[in-house]
């Protein structure tokens, strides 16, 4: 099985790669209470230097009490020690995400359109457009579902089980984001968390691809039972012919819960599109005081 973020490549104990992490978590934080509470305790900057600097629009003490966050991050986890605190978790937790990048950036899949930069709610649905208008010109039906309660259940042990499976070598990481998550509430993933969005797009994306493995033989040929996929966070439109979506959403249904522990929801919704001559015929009557639409 191939790993990732191997230690020769990934190094969470590193002081550079540690500092470039926790400038990035300060972006756009310098005005936040809770992060110049953190900026302070260092030493490097005061409160009035701060606010002063924050008006000027200016950042020298900044960047060193940034800097000093850093070293004293470097020196938590070189002693195995994270603590609880709001705004240090976060400083961990970019750290964490910028070790385990290497991961997301192959596991991630370019249908997963939710909370990812340069993603999002407009570019996915111009993909559904896409989608029908380009690739499959209405000639298809679509099953839209979801997970229910998908942070919630989504488990701390689930996603650690994919991790020890994908990055095992790099000990030290693991051992960080394990220890990031067991601050957890009930020992699952935390809605609006930094970290989690990106965990659980991992976890997701080995659905999508439990989705997209679906094959039938039809007269020695190997056919696709999947046609497109789009994905915003859980909830996961899936296109093809209804006979094949039906079969492929009770399987993924099946193997969700067994292998991952999460329950997609049975009221699956079943669209059947119209073609582009019904939707011609269909915006005559509508103009002729019919109050009927056409599909999807």
């Amino acid at each position: 099985v191939k790993t990732y973020c191997k230690p020769a490549d990934v190094n969470v104990e590193d002081l550079e790669f540690i500092r470039q992490q926790v400038h990035l978590c300060f972006i756009g934080k310098r005005s936040k209470g809770r992060f110049q509470k953190l900026l302070i305790s260092t030493g490097k900057i005061t409160k009035a230097e701060l606010k002063q600097e924050i008006q000027d629009q200016s950042c020298s003490k900044t960047l060193d009490a940034i800097d000093a966050v850093a070293e004293q991050a470097q020196a938590d986890i070189l002693a195995r020690d994270i603590c609880e605190e709001s705004p240090k978790q976060q400083v961990f937790e970019y750290i964490a995400k910028g070790a385990l990048d290497p991961l997301f950036r192959a596991k991630l899949l370019p249908i997963q359109y939710g909370s990812l930069p340069g993603k999002g709610q407009i570019k996915g649905k111009r993909q559904n457009e896409r989608i029908l208008r380009r690739a499959l010109h209405h000639k298809t039906d679509a099953a839209k579902c979801d997970v229910r309660k998908a942070y919630p259940s989504t488990t701390v042990e689930c996603v650690m089980t994919l991790l020890r499976r994908d990055i095992g070598k790099n000990k030290v990481l693991l051992w960080l984001v394990e220890a990031l998550m067991a601050n957890y509430p009930d020992g699952v993933l935390l809605i609006g968390g930094y970290l989690p969005c990106w965990l659980f797009n991992y976890v997701m994306s080995y659905v999508l691809r439990y989705i997209l493995s679906h094959r039938k033989v039809r007269r020695d040929k190997s056919l696709k039972m999947v046609l497109a996929i789009t994905c915003y966070a859980d909830d996961i439109t899936v296109y093809g012919r209804i006979s094949n979506l039906e079969k492929v959403m009770r399987d993924t249904t099946r193997w969700a819960k067994e292998t991952l522990g999460l329950t997609i929801k049975s009221a699956w919704q079943i669209v059947h599109f119209a073609s582009f001559v019904q939707e011609r015929q269909q915006r005559n009557r509508r103009r002729k005081g019919s109050r009927q639409r056409t599909p999807g």
